[in-house]
């Protein structure tokens, strides 16, 4: 946001109640988070790699505070091993840094007499100004089988978290409301999760899924306390449904180049139609996959009270491909006045 607008927003915000003035500080908050990503990928015969690599650097200013300027650098190592037909053997490394929010820097530091609640928790939430970044080395390791519908999956993790953020109640209260303190300590996370499913394909067109789960997370601070608003251990058992031709759909998108396809993202906005896309320009694509979208709506049967059923919703797709016009086409064309704004995409 410019300061222009900046100025606008703080002169509202001054206008309004007290709740809004509550907030003011943080909303003054000018914020610059720039991030440079790396991802790479490779196959080998066997097994397949992946490498991640992530720099932060984050600026905030505030009108109370000094600034805050950090950075944070994150590595990622993983693979996959196929030990046999059905069975592969995942493993990650990685250790990640993670800035403070300006939340969990200034919520109520404004000064105010009076304290702001998070309306989504129903606490009362005091920032800390002095947080450093939090650094996590994660290790885990899991094996997985798939066999004709059958799968089984299981992964052991730990997450060893150096200043990891955290809210530790006060014990005060409010308005009747807990306040909440964010804080900062060392951290030992562990854990497990497992699942055994099976799919099957009903002759109806219905995908089944039934699948059993368990996940449990230990989680203890440095000075041996247990972390807070960790979830509890979990067991359970669910039953999914799909239903449509995914089958056909994945025959028809499955050799699509990923390369190809950022390309194709990439070009749309001012190609429209004509964009190419693995030798076909997406005019073909779009007829193709609504073709699928229809058949599948129309083996569902699926009926409103006038006997129609769902491919109605799919009318306006179809005018849209029929005239080889897209919404953005036709108010493009109405408000550009016949001028070119091919260098407006360039820019």
């Amino acid at each position: 946001m410019d300061k222009k607008k900046q100025r606008s927003l703080n002169k509202w915000l001054k206008q309004q109640s007290k709740l809004a003035k509550r907030w003011l500080m943080i909303a003054i908050s000018l914020g610059v988070l720039s991030s440079v990503f790396l991802i790479e990928e490779r196959e080998f015969d066997n097994w397949h790699a992946e490498f991640g690599l992530r720099y932060d650097k984050q600026s905030i200013s505030t009108e109370l505070y000094n600034d805050v300027d950090d950075n944070a650098l994150s590595l990622s190592l993983g693979a996959t091993f196929e030990l046999s037909e059905n069975w592969t053997l995942p493993v990650n490394i990685a250790s990640a840094q993670r800035l403070p929010t300006a939340e969990e820097l200034f919520s109520n530091q404004s000064g105010a007499s009076e304290l702001i609640a998070h309306l989504a928790t129903n606490t009362i939430e005091v920032g800390n100004p002095d947080l450093d970044h939090e650094t996590a080395n994660n290790i885990d390791i899991g094996i997985r089988y798939r066999n004709n519908g059958f799968g089984f999956n299981f992964s052991a993790f730990q997450n060893k978290i150096n200043d990891y953020i955290f809210l530790q109640n006060t014990g005060e209260e409010f308005d009747e409301l807990p306040i909440l303190n964010y804080q900062q300590q060392d951290a030992t996370f562990k854990g497990f999760e497992t699942d055994i499913s099976y799919q099957h394909n009903s002759e109806n067109g219905f995908i089944w899924n039934y699948q059993l789960f368990a996940d449990s997370t230990k989680a203890d601070l440095d000075n041996g306390d247990n972390v807070p608003r960790i979830p509890a251990k979990r067991i359970g058992f669910d039953i999914g449904m799909l239903y449509g031709n995914l089958d056909e759909v994945h025959e028809v998108i499955s050799s699509w180049d990923k390369d190809k396809i950022i390309n194709a993202y990439l070009e749309a906005p001012q190609k429209g139609f004509n964009t190419q896309l693995m030798g076909k320009d997406l005019l073909y694509w779009a007829k193709a996959l609504l073709d699928l979208s229809r058949k599948g709506l129309e083996k569902r049967d699926v009926l409103n009270k006038s006997g129609k059923n769902e491919t109605l919703f799919l009318n306006h797709l179809q005018k849209v491909i029929d005239n080889k016009v897209t919404n953005a086409d036709h108010m493009i064309s109405k408000f550009s006045k016949n001028e070119d704004l091919s260098e407006l995409y360039d820019k």
